[in-house]
């Protein structure tokens, strides 16, 4: 089995990002009825600079029928991460210790 590479990562806040030759955005729309939520299409779109964007929009058809677009930053050049104070992440995440029986003190 071939190992999984992972792509660095830079975070600032809660925005995580990857590096790629321009700005990627992911957006995903979404029709909300009643009793279930129906994702109706989603699409990657990159520009040579940020974009300005509302990360939620939502539009009521009608009393039965919502329509919600959201956008998501995926990825930045490496020269706009460095300049905006952005951090690489740690390769490593930390590991939760199992809360099984043997770990517990009686």
């Amino acid at each position: 089995m071939a190992k999984r590479i992972r792509e660095a990562s830079y975070r600032s806040g809660d925005v995580e990002l990857t590096v790629a030759d321009e700005f990627i955005y992911e957006v995903n729309l979404y029709v909300i009825y009643l009793d279930r939520v129906e994702t109706a299409g989603s699409r990657f779109y990159s520009s040579p600079k940020p974009l300005k964007y509302k990360e939620c929009k939502v539009i009521r058809k009608d009393k039965t029928v919502t329509i919600m677009k959201t956008v998501t930053w995926v990825s930045a050049p490496i020269s706009y991460l460095e300049n905006n104070n952005f951090v690489l992440c740690d390769e490593r995440r930390k590991s939760r210790k199992c809360n099984s029986g043997r770990n517990k003190k009686r």
